[in-house]
């Protein structure tokens, strides 16, 4: 089967979001499934369509440095989108497409099996994390997984309050099936569903510069910003820091693109927007993303 692949060049946040979204209303209009790749420019902070932003980010900051802040139509919580550092992918397909079906959890298995083929073909060891109550299951306790799964839910941080300014970063730990390397998270994403139709948005790290991650939050002092950064250290990491080369954004796009058609068993067709996209793109952009009244929201 053919997909629509769509590349597009670097863009400021609010038009990758607008983008994203017309892809979306696309597809649940009808319109083929599609596969983008992108990049940010200026660089960009992205929070998740619910996620409070003048309590855990420091918005001075993030716009004194020249990022652009956007909310984003997809769940999940804050990315640093640094320009040249990353690779940024977007999905849109029917839910009921077998390729990504199933719920939430599972099909971000499915596509992140594409991911992880996509990186093996760039010499990278990637392993999707996988979620408490499957290695419980698999440890062979029913009883340890349905322990497990009840925990992974109270513990579930989607979009964390106030006091959790740490848990406000999404490569702070990566949840079920999101992809790591060493251990060390360098794919995130982060999906909605509306109509039928499934958008995931996924940044793929290939630097990352935790100084400036842990500045760009909202710290109750100087040491915990120093903590959250040690913490990061650990936790994120970007391509290039297990490769003798650096990696280039298109060798990373070609590359997914090559995972995501073996393990999902498609074709991704080089397309193009319809006249009714662009349009729709434009309208999105002036009357949601590039405005206060969503980005600030409460």
């Amino acid at each position: 089967m053919h997909w629509r692949l769509i590349i597009t060049p670097p863009e400021p946040g609010y038009s990758n979001m607008a983008l994203d979204e017309t892809l979306l209303e696309s597809g649940i209009a009808g319109g083929p499934p599609t596969v983008r790749f992108f990049a940010w420019q200026p660089g960009c902070l992205s929070v998740g369509t619910n996620q409070p932003l003048e309590s855990q980010i420091d918005v001075d900051w993030v716009r004194e440095q020249g990022y652009t802040l956007v909310r984003r139509p997809t769940g999940g919580r804050a990315v640093l989108h640094d320009g040249p550092r990353e690779l940024t992918y977007s999905l849109v397909a029917p839910v009921d497409d077998p390729r990504v079906s199933g719920g939430v959890v599972e099909s971000y298995r499915k596509i992140s099996s594409g991911l992880v083929a996509g990186l093996a073909q760039l010499g990278l060891a990637a392993r999707m994390a996988e979620p408490p109550a499957v290695a419980a299951a698999r440890g062979g306790s029913p009883l340890a997984a349905a322990r497990a799964e009840l925990a992974a839910r109270r513990n579930a941080r989607p979009n964390p309050g106030h006091s959790d300014p740490a848990g406000a970063v999404c490569f702070d730990e990566a949840t079920d099936y999101e992809i790591t390397v060493a251990g060390r998270k360098v794919i995130g994403s982060a999906q909605t569903r509306r109509g039928g139709v499934l958008l995931q948005q996924g940044s793929v790290l290939l630097e990352a510069d935790l100084e400036r991650w842990a500045r760009a939050f909202r710290h109750p002092s100087e040491e915990a910003r120093k903590r959250a950064q040690t913490h990061l250290t650990l936790r994120m990491a970007g391509l290039n820091d297990f490769l003798p080369t650096p990696l280039r954004r298109d060798q990373v796009a070609v590359a997914l693109q090559a995972g995501l058609e073996a393990a999902l068993d498609l074709t991704l067709a080089p397309g193009h927007l319809t006249p009714a996209e662009l349009a729709r793109w434009d309208a999105l952009v002036a009357g949601k993303y590039a405005t206060d009244a969503w980005t600030l929201r409460k």
